[in-house]
């Protein structure tokens, strides 16, 4: 009895591993496609300058381009001067959505919160505003962040 049983035990293992490996499930294709990020396209604005992007909080940012007032830094990026071995051998992953940002600087206008973005109108009052309000000893009504 014991004979019998093992090789019919064998054939419907065999024969129910054989369905399961036939199976196609196009739905789960499907959704792995689905879940591939986008291309990144860089946008550029009409200077020539692209837009900064990353993963700020959870978020997938784009900031334009003249905005940033130094660079942006990102996650896991050494110092600036940092000029050790490990620094010097550091390879920054792609630039996508998902890459988190560590902090950027910007300026702002501290009266209605415009922000200073280079070659457009904010970048000519801010230059205005130097000119006039520093030598008179005015309040300077930009912020630096």
């Amino acid at each position: 009895m014991k004979s019998i049983f093992k090789p019919y035990f064998k054939l419907i293992c065999l024969s129910c591993l054989l369905l399961l490996a036939g199976c196609d499930d196009k739905q789960a294709g499907d959704k792995a496609v689905q879940q591939q990020p986008a291309p990144v396209v860089p946008h550029q604005d009409r200077f020539g300058r692209y837009d900064s992007i990353g993963n700020l909080g959870g978020k997938p940012v784009s900031i334009p381009g003249g905005v940033v007032f130094t660079w942006v830094r990102y996650i896991g990026d050494p110092g600036d001067f940092d000029s050790s071995k490990q620094a010097q051998k550091y390879q920054r992953p792609p630039i996508t959505y998902q890459l988190p940002i560590e902090g950027f600087d910007f300026q702002y206008r501290l009266t209605d919160g415009a922000v200073m973005s280079y070659r457009e109108q904010t970048e000519e009052d801010y230059l205005r505003d130097n000119r006039t309000l520093i030598p008179e000893g005015k309040p300077f009504p930009w912020g630096y962040t």
